[in-house]
């Protein structure tokens, strides 16, 4: 009974995406209030579906998965032939390649556990990032049918304010704080999420700049693919982008926070 009044909540948090979007383009929330509203809705209906597979099958279902992935992989690198291990490495000694095999064998133990405590994070993100591409999406497409969508942000636009960076300190503080691992992990979740909210507006920025350089939407994209790409194998383009969005929330390199007075002004 409870897993079935589980499974009608998140379908119908996950049908409520389409009347907030439309909403949104109508102009009855505004472009971020529909996108938090939107991936809320997606996060419930997630928690939801989780809950009443849970309760159908008496697992969790979240770390199953996560317990069966890594074990996967490690099970896949410990049966790596120790000839080819050394290949890889750059032709190191046996013991040089059965060392680097141990020591990540243990290291996927520990990412697991900070894998799993962050699993909160990780599905906010998810579901945020998935309804911020569908309203771009939109928009785009609007706008090829001739709509105006002038009114919405271009992805550009997007500045992260100075309560963000104060939230993150708070949450950082909290996380590395409190002795209680939940209200740690918490914390810790909190600013994960912030961090990557904050990629997003240093990727803005670099949007930005590459938009005074090049006209063309298309060679921006050819020149957005390799910078994303390179961002998902290297966490040093995402501390830049944070770094970037931290400097730009105190200097304003857009000047859009005038952009916004100068828009309210001509609305009054």
């Amino acid at each position: 009974m409870i897993s079935t009044i589980l499974s009608i909540i998140s379908f119908i948090m996950l049908v409520s995406v389409i009347p907030i979007m439309v909403l949104t383009f109508r102009g009855r929330f505004q472009f971020m209030q529909g996108v938090l509203l939107s991936a809320g809705a997606m996060v419930l209906s997630f928690v939801a579906s989780v809950s009443s597979f849970n309760k159908q099958t008496g697992q969790n279902i979240i770390n199953l998965v996560i317990n069966e992935s890594f074990d996967q992989i490690k099970q896949t690198f410990q049966a790596l032939p120790i000839q080819q291990l050394q290949k890889m490495l750059g032709n190191v000694t046996v013991e040089q390649a059965q060392a680097y095999q141990r020591d990540l064998s243990n290291a996927l133990g520990s990412y697991m556990e900070i894998y799993t405590l962050l699993i909160p994070a990780v599905m906010i993100l998810s579901m945020l990032s998935i309804s911020f591409g569908a309203f771009m999406l939109v928009k785009v497409v609007l706008g090829l049918f001739k709509f105006d969508v002038s009114k919405f942000p271009m992805f550009s636009e997007f500045k992260a304010s100075k309560s963000i960076i104060i939230a993150l300190c708070v949450s950082l503080i909290g996380a590395f704080s409190f002795t209680i691992d939940t209200i740690s992990a918490a914390f810790l979740n909190i600013a994960v999420v912030i961090i990557g909210v904050m990629v997003i507006c240093g990727f803005s920025l670099l949007d930005f700049k590459i938009r005074e350089k090049v006209d063309n939407s298309w060679v921006r994209l050819l020149i957005h693919l390799p910078i994303i790409i390179l961002g998902l194998f290297s966490p040093l383009l995402a501390y830049l982008c944070v770094f970037a969005s931290i400097l730009d929330s105190f200097f304003d390199f857009r000047k859009l926070s005038k952009k916004g007075s100068e828009e309210d002004e001509n609305g009054e």
